[in-house]
């Protein structure tokens, strides 16, 4: 794994990320526009695991910066918010569907064929176009498996998170754990080497001294201003983190 300098700040707020934003400046970073562009230098994408109000204030940052991004969200009661989703999508944001569709299946591959029939129409309400997978590390089935038994054409999507995106051209950065590309990021691992950044202060640096196409992927509920929110998510994380690299060690062997 390789790192940079470490640059002490605090992180992970809306703070941290408008510095990001305005580093990256004006453009399409939705997956849409990567699949049918060939000049696409970010991939912006968000994973709303917990938290649509976080996603919504990312959403309308980014607005402000006339920045559009990829929101991808999962199929449950207390996520799937046609309101919520509406505004985003009305920021000129690319609304995508969170699929977990194996872990919801237990890996039966047949019920998991019907719940995506099921889920995926959903969608079109937005127009969307591209999926991205759930890594839920507590279980043990692989959302991207489903793949292996169905053909993304088959349901008229045009392009899925990890698959459709050439790894071997593109530097992917991940928040999975609350830290950039920490060795907790073992189902939404994109390259093969990840590239350790201790900061979001660190990404904007790496990015400055790089020329290359960067694929940024955020889960909204681990960024807040709220000072006991921020201390909240910090501690119940590093718990958490404990427990996927239990998970992760045992994987190995």
């Amino acid at each position: 794994m390789q790192k940079i300098k470490n640059n002490k700040m605090k992180d992970f707020t809306l703070n941290s990320y408008e510095k990001l934003l305005r580093k990256i400046g004006p453009r399409d970073c939705t997956l849409l526009h990567y699949l049918k562009n060939n000049d696409s230098e970010y991939i912006i994408r968000h994973d709303v695991d917990k938290s649509l109000g976080n996603a919504l204030k990312m959403a309308m940052i980014e607005s402000q910066y006339e920045i559009k991004s990829s929101y991808y969200f999962r199929v449950k009661p207390n996520l799937f918010n046609k309101n919520i989703i509406n505004k985003i999508y009305n920021l000129g944001h690319e609304i995508g569907y969170h699929y977990e569709v194996m872990d919801k299946a237990k890996g039966d591959l047949i019920s998991a064929k019907k719940l995506f029939g099921e889920e995926w129409p959903l969608f079109k309400e937005w127009n969307s176009k591209t999926v991205a997978m759930h890594g839920n590390p507590l279980t043990s089935y692989n959302n991207l498996d489903f793949w292996k038994n169905n053909k993304l054409s088959d349901y008229d999507v045009k392009g899925e998170a990890y698959l459709s995106v050439d790894f071997d051209t593109i530097k992917y950065f991940t928040d999975t754990g609350r830290g950039w590309n920490t060795s907790v990021s073992f189902k939404d691992k994109g390259n093969k080497v990840l590239i350790k950044v201790y900061s979001t202060n660190d990404l904007i640096e790496y990015i400055n001294k790089t020329e290359d196409r960067y694929y940024i992927m955020t889960h909204p509920q681990y960024w807040s201003d709220n000072l006991i929110i921020w201390i909240k998510i910090k501690f119940l994380e590093s718990i958490k983190n404990i427990i996927k690299r239990i998970i992760k060690n045992k994987l190995k062997h």
